[in-house]
């Protein structure tokens, strides 16, 4: 079984791969820079990329959407150490196919690896917050200028109308539509006005 590795402790991170190494796995890459996943996970296009998740939790919940949405036949373990609302909403989408404490053994994880990649879903060591459904308390997550996007989102701004309103570039833009459609679990701006019309956060500026 091929995997990439993501974590933005480097100490953790060799130590992850060699011990998975140990154990057979041929690791393709590992990164200790999510934004260096993508581009590290292309070419070999592994069976399973994991993601321990890093301080700015929407670039890594990004990283892992997409991932899944470029390449579906990969399976996604996200590690962390709980699992916040957007995690539970990444993972009720179908965007990771496994949530795992970071402090489980590496007995655990291998067997986690296992179930995954023969297509199984798995949860370990992580328990779902007694609340709402996760994608309703992810809008809590969301900033204010993630709303303020969100909302643009709903109303039909083009990428560079929202550069004009907010006054930021189209790649920060860009940037925050991808913490959005992470923080609420979906792959797309259709479905994220999806959920804000369910939700009741409607634009409030003309469409253009």
């Amino acid at each position: 079984m091929t995997l990439t590795l993501c974590d933005q402790h480097g100490m953790f991170l060799d130590g992850l791969a060699e011990a998975l190494a140990g154990r057979g796995y041929e690791i393709s890459a590992a990164v200790t820079d999510v934004h260096a996943l993508e581009p590290a996970h292309r070419p070999a296009a592994p069976d399973v990329c994991v993601l321990g998740l890093g301080n700015h939790e929407g670039e890594w919940l990004a990283a892992a959407c997409n991932i899944k949405r470029d390449h579906p036949a990969t399976a996604v373990v996200l590690l962390g150490s709980g699992a916040s609302p957007a995690v539970w909403a990444a993972y009720d989408s179908g965007a990771v196919d496994a949530l795992v404490d970071k402090r489980c053994d590496i007995a655990t994880l291998d067997k986690v690896l296992a179930r995954v990649e023969s297509g199984e879903r798995v949860v370990e060591g992580c328990v779902r917050p007694s609340a709402e459904p996760a994608y309703r308390t992810a809008l809590d997550y969301l900033t204010d200028r993630e709303r303020e996007v969100l909302r643009l989102i709903v109303a039909g701004f083009s990428t560079q109308r929202m550069s004009a309103v907010l006054g930021v570039s189209a790649n920060t833009v860009r940037t925050h539509v991808q913490h959005v459609l992470a923080k609420l679990g979906v792959d797309r701006r259709s479905k994220a006005i999806k959920v804000a019309v369910e939700l009741g956060l409607t634009g409030q500026a003309e469409s253009r």
